[in-house]
Parts: C-alpha cells; sequence; structure tokens
C-alpha cells in the first residue's frame, strides 16, 4: 500500500545559502576538517590565478585568533559594482551566486584557471559564520560583509584611499554548523603554500596569530620544489616542458603545457607530487600517465637485463613532480583532486617517456646510476622471493620439530652436550654399531647409498633428498641458506660431535665428501664452531697372535711402518686383513678403533678447509665431465685435501 505521506508536496528544491550548508560534502568533498580546508584553496586559487596572469607576485595568509582565514593578494580586485548587463551588483554575483564569476569568457589571463565554474567564492561564503570581502581599486576600496550565507544588508561599503592600492581581501571564518571540524593546523598552510609559492612562483608570508609565527615562502620553481622534498639524497634533477594543441572528443579546441621534473635519487622515500592549474592532482590521469610511463621504460630494461621490474623495484630511486596546465579542464569533482581529459593523460605520459630516453641517449651518469639501482633492486627482490619460497618448502618439507629419520637410534641422554651422532654408512653399519656403542650417548644414524652433492643440485631438490632431510630433522638446528635467521639456531643443535663414519675405501671417501658438502652449504656453523669430525676407520688388521692381538693400520703408509717396526723387532704377523667395511667388524673391534673416545682418530671438519677444498674435491669426484680419469685423480691427489691423511693405493681401487 502507498504512503500518502510520500505526495506532490514532498518534493522540494534548497534554495539560496541552503544550497550548499545543508550539502557542503558534495561541493568540499567533505564536511569533516578536510572539507573546510578546501575553502582555502578555493579562495587563494582566485589569487593565484590573477598571479600566474601577471596581477601580483605577493600573497598574505593569516590563521586568525578566533579561528577565522585570510587572504590578501596584490591583482586586480574583484569588480564589485553594478553589473548592467546582468542588473545586479558584482558582489551578488560572485559572492552570493553559483555559477557566476569572470572566467567564462576566452580570457588570456584566465587561459590555465583553476576554478573556471563560477563556484567557490559563493560556496565558501555560504559556509561561513562570516565573510568579508575587500577590493581595491587604485584609490577606492570596497567592501561587504555576509554572516551565515546571507548578506548583511544591499549596500556596498565605498572608501577613498590615500595611495593606490590593487587586490583582494577576503577573511572567512567557518560555520561550526555545517562542518564537524575546523581546529585547523598552522603547519596545513604551510604544507600546502610551500607548493603552491614554488608551483606558480609566487611569493607567500603566512602569519599564525595563534602563536605569533611568519612563515615567507619565495617562489622558485618547480626543480628548486621537488629537491627541497626530496632532501639530500638527490643525485640529480631532470626537466623536460612541452606543450600540445588539438581537439577533444567535443571538438574543443584545447591548448596544454607540461612541465616534468624527475628526480634521481639514492634510496629514499618517493615523492610523487602532481598538479594541474595549480590544484593538488591525487587521482585521475597524471598518476596514472607516470606510472604507465614510469613502469613501460623500466619493463623495457628489465626485459634488457633478465630481469622482471616492478614499482617497488624503482620507487625508491625515482621521485617526480608533474605540473600541467590546460584551457579546457574536465575536473573529477569539484575538489579538483583528478583530471579526466585524455589529453592530458598522452601529454604527461609523453614527456615523462621522452625525458627518460633522451637522459639515457644523452649518456647521463645519473641513468646509469638509477638503472643499475633498479635493476639490482629487482635482482635482489628476485633473490629474497626465491629464498621466501625456500623457507616454507624447507618447513614444510623437513616436517618441523616432531620430524623423525625412519631409521635413527637415540641413546638415552638428553644433554646435548654430551651426545655424539655417528652418520653411518648404510644399515650394515647400523647392525654393528648398535652393538658396539655407548648407549648412554651415542646415536646412530645410517645413509642409504650416495648422498645427493649438494654443491651441484638447486636448494629445492637437496631439501627434498630423504637422506639430507633425515639429517636435517635428526641435528635439530634447520638450515642456513643465506636468508631467515629463524631456519637456523646452533643452539637448538642436538649434538656436541657429529661424527661421519664411513668405510675406509673409496665409496665411503666418495660419501664422506658428499655428505661434508651438506654441512658446508646447509649449516656451516657448525663446522665454524667444530662439531662435524670424519671418524678414521682402519683399513688393515695386522693380526700378531696369542697375547699380543692384533693392531690396526689406518692407511698404506702406516702399515708398511707397522710390519717395518716388526721386522725390526724380529716379530712375526700371522696374516693381514684388508677391511670389508664396518658392518664386517666386530663389535670389541668397532669400539677400539672407531667409537671409543679414548682411543678412536676423529679429524675435525671446520670450514677453512672447506673454503678451499669442498668445491675442488666436489667438482673432480662427482662433475659432469665424463672424460675426467676420477680414479687417477683419487690416486694421486686424494691426500693433499687435508680432510684425512689417507693415500689409497692402486689395488684399492681397481673394480
Amino acid at each position: 500500500m502507498a504512503d500518502k505521506s510520500y505526495n506532490n508536496d514532498s518534493i522540494k528544491s534548497l534554495k539560496g545559502a541552503d544550497r550548499v550548508r545543508l550539502r557542503p560534502g558534495v561541493m568540499f568533498g567533505s564536511d569533516n576538517i578536510k572539507g573546510a580546508f578546501h575553502t582555502f584553496k578555493e579562495i587563494l586559487g582566485n589569487s593565484l590565478d590573477e598571479a600566474r596572469g601577471g596581477y601580483g607576485k605577493e600573497v598574505e595568509v593569516v590563521y586568525h585568533r578566533d579561528g577565522a582565514i585570510s587572504v590578501r593578494d596584490y591583482g586586480r580586485g574583484v569588480p564589485m559594482g553594478w553589473n548592467e548587463s546582468e542588473g545586479r551588483w558584482n558582489w551578488d554575483l560572485v559572492f552570493n551566486e553559483l555559477y557566476a564569476g569572470g572566467k567564462y569568457e576566452d580570457d588570456e589571463v584566465y587561459k590555465f584557471s583553476v576554478g573556471l565554474n563560477g563556484l567557490g567564492a559563493a560556496a565558501v561564503q555560504y559556509v561561513s559564520e562570516y565573510f568579508i570581502v575587500e577590493s581595491y581599486q587604485g584609490d577606492k576600496m570596497y567592501r561587504k560583509e555576509f554572516e551565515h550565507g546571507v548578506p548583511l544588508d544591499n549596500e556596498l561599503e565605498e572608501m577613498e584611499l590615500d595611495t593606490e592600492e590593487y587586490g583582494t581581501f577576503i577573511k572567512w571564518k567557518i560555520d561550526n554548523e555545517v562542518f564537524r571540524n575546523t581546529n585547523f593546523k598552522f603547519k596545513d598552510f604551510l604544507e600546502y603554500c610551500e607548493g603552491q609559492a614554488h608551483i606558480n612562483e609566487v611569493n607567500f608570508n603566512l602569519t599564525d596569530e595563534h602563536t605569533g609565527e611568519k612563515v615567507r615562502f619565495e617562489g622558485k620553481g618547480t626543480e628548486h620544489y621537488l629537491r627541497e622534498q626530496v632532501g639530500e639524497s638527490v643525485i640529480e634533477v631532470l626537466t623536460k616542458k612541452e606543450k600540445s594543441e588539438g581537439y577533444e572528443e567535443r571538438n574543443q579546441k584545447y591548448s596544454a603545457e607540461c612541465e616534468v621534473c624527475l628526480a634521481v635519487t639514492e634510496e629514499t622515500e618517493s615523492k610523487q607530487l602532481y598538479f594541474h592549474n595549480t590544484a593538488t592532482m591525487t587521482t585521475g590521469h597524471h598518476p596514472q600517465a607516470v606510472t604507465d610511463a614510469v613502469s613501460g621504460f623500466f619493463k623495457a630494461l628489465g626485459k634488457k637485463n633478465g630481469v622482471t621490474i616492478m614499482p617497488y623495484d624503482y620507487n625508491d630511486y625515482l621521485s617526480i613532480l608533474v605540473s600541467s596546465y590546460s584551457n579546457i579542464t574536465s575536473f573529477a569533482n569539484q575538489t579538483k583532486d583528478g583530471v579526466d581529459n585524455k589529453f592530458i593523460y598522452d601529454l604527461v605520459k609523453k614527456t615523462v617517456t621522452d625525458l627518460l630516453e633522451e637522459s639515457v641517449a644523452k649518456g647521463l651518469e645519473c641513468m646509469n646510476v638509477l638503472m643499475e639501482n633498479v635493476v639490482n633492486a629487482a635482482i635482489a627482490r628476485k633473490k629474497a622471493k626465491e629464498l621466501e619460497n625456500q623457507e616454507r618448502m624447507i618447513r614444510k618439507t623437513t616436517g618441523g620439530k616432531k620430524a623423525k629419520a625412519e631409521k635413527y637410534v637415540d641413546c638415552r641422554s638428553n644433554d646435548p652436550k654430551e651426545k655424539e651422532l655417528f652418520i653411518l654408512e648404510g644399515d650394515s653399519a647400523l647392525g654393528s654399531c648398535k652393538n658396539a656403542r655407548d648407549s648412554k650417548f651415542q646415536a646412530l644414524l645410517p645413509v642409504r647409498g650416495k648422498t645427493l652433492n649438494c654443491l651441484k643440485a638447486p636448494i629445492e631438490q637437496v631439501i627434498k633428498n630423504q637422506v639430507i632431510k633425515d639429517l636435517i630433522t635428526t641435528i635439530g638446528c634447520g638450515v642456513d641458506i643465506g636468508g631467515s635467521e629463524d631456519l637456523f639456531d646452533i643452539n637448538k643443535c642436538q649434538f656436541d660431535k657429529i661424527i661421519i663414519t664411513t668405510d675406509g675405501d673409496v665409496d665411503g671417501y666418495q660419501i664422506r665428501v658428499l655428505l661434508y658438502t651438506v654441512f658446508y652449504r646447509l649449516m656451516p656453523e657448525l663446522l665454524r664452531q667444530g662439531k662435524v669430525y670424519v671418524a678414521e676407520t682402519p683399513l688393515f688388521e695386522i693380526v700378531l697372535g696369542g697375547k699380543d692381538g692384533s693392531v690396526f693400520a689406518y692407511s698404506v703408509e702406516e702399515k708398511n711402518k707397522i710390519l717395518s717396526d716388526l721386522e725390526k723387532k724380529g716379530k712375526k704377523f700371522k696374516k693381514i686383513h684388508r677391511s670389508k667395511g664396518l658392518g664386517e667388524n666386530t663389535p670389541d673391534m668397532l669400539w677400539d678403533t672407531t667409537m671409543n673416545p679414548e682411543t678412536r682418530r676423529l679429524v675435525t671438519l671446520d670450514i677453512d678447509v672447506a673454503n678451499s677444498y669442498v668445491q675442488k674435491i666436489s667438482n673432480m669426484l662427482f662433475g659432469n665431465d665424463i672424460n675426467k680419469d676420477r680414479k687417477d685423480y683419487i690416486f694421486k691427489k686424494l691426500s693433499e685435501g687435508g680432510i684425512v691423511d689417507l693415500d689409497i693405493e692402486k689395488e684399492l681401487i681397481t673394480e
């Protein structure tokens, strides 16, 4: 059923000041402090239009004690008298009527004016508690006052002056009944006026009656302003000006100008400053055109250098200021923070693109620095991303704290300061060492076959290798791949000693080197701290017989010396056994030769050895050169490595 209260009489129209006072957000963007401050921009814009037209280069701004604002320029003074063609007073048209002003004609003075709609002055008057206008026109001053959007009377006050003066003075106080917040800060005026001073090359004198502070800005141009904004990190500022003319979509003839300043900087916070007809742009074609031009330039640079360059790669090394003007301007809204004209986009994009390309063509050193910094940033970002992915994959693959190696044999002790981990060659060695070890503090971890070569494989493949996963989860301190510190913590290492224990033959030696590379690449701090060892295992058992039992030789050289000493003493031996592997040794033999802290031989693996050794040995043993005579290398060079003093005879590698 229809609501009878909604009828023909329900339709109303706002009139006079209510058109703005009841809906301030439509005109000023909001009914809060931002909208209230926009009233200042509207009034100041008229003064700047005069200055840019060549009428006066000084503007005075006062933030009054009662919260009012005043702007005084030295232009031609707004006409206030009777307008015959309109049949109304000009003060009434300009300050008390929307869509009225002197910028509708094709006037060269207002060719690039920020305010062409004839709304601003009247709209500000409407939302003011009080509004005072003084127009200085030679030997006369004309004055008009308003309160709450209404003129006090219909009379125009006229005053004779002793000296000739020109310009306009406007003072207004925002009505708290219209805006929810009008508590301005003096720094807001300073920040805005500093930019306007340089962009328009106009001098500003600002006063804060609350504190007595006085500040003067002398307009020195866009380049100076950008340098001030960026600070000491500026390496060089590049500038370029362009003009364009043509016809826009509605077949209106346009004329436009653009000035671009690019500041090449050291790494610092980027500044992006956009102006059109002096109004500050935060959206629309200006930022879009700059983004498209700059990203296009660096996309080509990245392709040339084999990297993908993103905005955050170059933003820290490039700041930009764009100031443009046009006789036809389609602002996105009355707050004038964006421009929608396609020809503005085209002009800005072309100017930025040409400036970058021309600077490169000239071989400017600052561009070389910029491009190098950006490419390096892209490479660093790529590596960081890869590292992030690696970290995620490492955490997922290694299974966290609860992960356990399938065949790991723990010891009874929980004290990492006394625990030892023996990394064994295969299940056979595991069975023998179980019976030989001291189960109180000696843990065992067998590895099956040859471990993946860590130096050659990508990290993703390394971490997924089951042997390496078992090592990581068992040792407990994580991995160090040069990235996040929380991936590795040596304090979480579960063992005081980590002992690589393999057979004393060629296969055992190769497995030993491969295990060493795991620590070298993934856990180098364990090497620096001296926690990783190689257990020398005997190559020969020399059986003496009787009470003398057996003696063990850990190399051919040592075997020959023992035999020579026996001969000198007139002693004989029964036989010599060549070791067939740890799995073939008796528990007593394993304990005496390999696991007993009192009698075993351990060689510390340290990082200094690694830096000069691992790459060389690994490449020779496991490299891609199939023509390399690796057996000959082992025969001739094995003892030079420094890990274990072994000299394997030719007979040991003939298979």
